[in-house]
């Protein structure tokens, strides 16, 4: 073993505290990971004797690791570390993965850590996970997210010299206006101080006056001194009064005899202050803080925009449409079961070859197929569905390589032509219904829309054969990170970009694709969004219009003509067919244009955010790549949704498949 390997293992069930595979001299530079596993132990949580410490780098516990409260710590027991990292650390409705440490006393001698890293979301900061024995000679500590609240005594046996929190925003972690930095040691004397340095990306919070009541808890009176990088390259740093709360240690701290210590980042924070004047005693004043606090009776509880915010929020969205589209699925193949039972050429239904026209029936019949097949392999689709590793819902063969196929060839490229097929046999039933009650001019010409829709399907074809290129297997199965980040996806989707000024360029991994080939990409992508949610939708939208101003005009003129030949009877029966013609086109017309609407509305979001310089935060399709994929999931639902129920139109707009339909179920 050279002195930077790295061993990795998935699929790990428990450990063995007296396994000694790793308590060997050489292995002194290894860096171990874990991956798909449970940190649990085979036997009971006591402690072996007769080790020696062994060197290691570093072990780190990847977010596909399950944890447990009861974890045994004395698996890191003997090792003399550099870094022990968890991630996926979290207590949300898609994710619960909660780890606590058992207490067992009198155990800080077997450990020997260096930093500890703790890769958090909204999960709570317990006694617990900072579990003392196993703390107790660590140097520094990082916690990088956002949690939900923290005990009172958290960190008042703390021995490490520097706690790092990494987040996006630092009020989003004082919610509670700073109350958890209660959890520190009262200032006994001015030699015990802990750094708590803050780190944000970017750099530019520049503690306005506005978010004064966020810091109204912070204690001044507690043995930490905190620290935060501002980037004066980026932001205008001036004084503020929300800096007095923030930073109250070192105003508490000016009058003594403290000396920073030297290059220490609190040393270089209260510099910081000094030089810009913010210890001022007449800026001080003008503050009026005693006031300010008394005027914090709420916390305003901004929105700000967060990368986790968006991606959590797309896993809510992706979570529900999950479910109701497997829902809409299974209930559109029975529907559309139920059609083919009805219009296939059966001794059931020799009338309706007789009586219907031959490219009605047709049309209806192959919409029916079509819709058959795509509702049946969106049912397999929930295959392809995870959420979030290790969440609330992630099938284990998620990651499976055949399961990526089935993805790419049956979902995505095939699904996609199905999915023009099925709009173009809808349109075609719209003009052909259309023709026969106006001037039926179709009737021979059946030859000719043949070939038309021969040249439409391999056009379908040849459309749609990018997405067997730019989405790529994902055989890489070694990600740290899985929630609210940039999770891998399985397969790589989101491979190409739209920037035409760029020829090659890596902003994302999972951009495979750039200059020519990706323009390539992002054409046919363009010409696909243009057929599919702007052609179509207007197209299907005009027949239906003009087929319900087409029909309720034949019923105007046959009640007319009905009057004149003084039928009230008939006049009756013809006033309600109007009425039932009016109420079912509207309905449908209503129910299709909102379903399309919004399926186009989602999808016009996402071409434009797509359509973005790749440079751009904005650009969620290429930095946040589940995201774009969450909502083009999202936006497939109400494709779903608007072929579920094309029984009810054709039982209320064909008189003909009404009454094999009811003779069907009489059988």
């Amino acid at each position: 073993m050279g002195d930077l390997a790295i061993l990795r293992f998935m699929y790990i069930k428990y450990f063995d505290l007296r396994l000694i595979s790793f308590r060997r001299k050489d292995f002194n530079k290894m860096k171990i990971y874990f991956y798909f596993s449970f940190l649990n132990i085979n036997s009971e949580c006591k402690i072996f004797e007769g080790f020696n410490f062994t060197k290691l780098s570093t072990f780190k516990f990847a977010g596909t690791v399950s944890y447990s409260l009861n974890t045994c710590p004395l698996i890191f027991s003997f090792y003399d570390l550099y870094f022990l990292e968890f991630y996926g650390l979290s207590n949300t409705f898609i994710k619960t993965n909660i780890l606590g440490f058992q207490s067992i006393q009198n155990t800080s001698h077997l450990y020997k850590i260096k930093g500890l890293n703790f890769y958090i979301y909204k999960a709570d900061l317990t006694t617990q996970l900072f579990e003392y024995n196993l703390l107790n000679n660590i140097e520094s500590i990082t916690i990088q997210g956002i949690w939900k609240s923290a005990d009172k005594n958290l960190f008042s046996m703390f021995k490490s010299q520097i706690v790092y929190i990494v987040i996006e925003d630092i009020p989003s972690v004082f919610n509670d206006g700073g109350d958890w930095l209660s959890s520190f040691k009262l200032m006994s004397n001015l030699t015990e101080f802990l750094e708590v340095r803050l780190e944000i990306f970017p750099s530019t919070y520049t503690f306005p006056n506005d978010d004064f009541c966020f810091y109204v808890n912070v204690p001044n009176n507690r043995n930490f001194l905190l620290s935060v990088f501002l980037d004066e390259y980026l932001v205008d740093f001036k004084c503020t009064c929300t800096m007095i709360l923030f930073f109250g240690t070192y105003y508490n701290l000016l009058n003594t005899s403290f000396k920073f210590k030297k290059n220490s980042y609190s040393s270089w924070q209260f510099d910081s202050l000094t030089e810009k004047g913010c210890f001022n005693k007449t800026f001080i004043e003008s503050c009026h803080i005693d006031s300010r606090r008394q005027k914090c009776k709420i916390y305003d509880k901004k929105t700000f925009f967060s990368r986790n915010k968006i991606i959590e929020d797309s896993q809510h969205i992706d979570f529900v449409s999950s479910i109701i589209s497997e829902i809409i699925s299974i209930v559109g193949l029975l529907t559309n079961i139920l059609n083919m039972l009805v219009l296939f050429p059966t001794s059931k239904n020799l009338q309706i070859k007789k009586e219907m026209s031959k490219i009605l029936y047709k049309l209806m019949l192959s919409n029916s197929l079509i819709n058959f097949v795509y509702y049946l392999i969106n049912i397999f689709h929930i295959m392809n569905k995870c959420v979030e590793a290790n969440g609330i819902l992630c099938p284990k063969i998620y990651f499976n390589i055949l399961v990526q196929y089935f993805d790419i060839y049956f979902v995505e490229f095939f699904g996609s032509i199905l999915k023009l097929w099925s709009g173009l046999t809808f349109i075609g039933i719209s003009i052909t219904r259309l023709d026969l009650i106006s001037s039926n001019k179709l009737k021979n010409k059946e030859k000719s829309i043949k070939v038309i829709l021969i040249i439409f399907f391999i056009l379908t074809f040849s459309l749609n054969l990018d997405k067997l290129f730019n989405l790529v297997v994902n055989r890489d199965y070694y990600f740290l990170t899985t929630d609210t980040d940039e999770e891998a996806e399985f397969p790589m989707r989101n491979t190409f970009f739209s920037n035409m000024e760029v020829n090659n360029i890596n902003l994302a991994s999972n951009i495979i694709y750039s200059g020519l080939i990706s323009k390539i990409f992002y054409s046919l992508f363009v010409i696909n969004f243009v057929l599919n949610d702007i052609i179509y939708f207007f197209i299907l939208t005009f027949f239906d219009l003009a087929l319900w101003k087409k029909l309720i005009d034949q019923i105007k003129e046959k009640r007319i003509l009905l009057k004149r030949m003084s039928l009230d009877s008939n006049i009756s029966k013809a006033e309600n067919i109007e009425i039932r013609v009016t109420i079912v086109l509207f309905f449908n017309a209503f129910f299709l244009f909102v379903f399309r609407g919004l399926h186009f509305g989602i999808n016009i979001y996402l071409f434009i955010i797509k359509s973005r310089s790749v440079s751009s935060k904005e650009n969620l399709c290429v930095n946040y790549g589940k995201i774009c994929t969450n909502y083009h999931e999202a936006a497939e639902l109400f494709n779903l949704l608007s072929n579920s129920y094309n029984v009810i139109l054709f039982y209320f707009l064909n008189n003909n498949f009404k009454i094999l339909l009811k003779k069907l179920f009489k059988k």
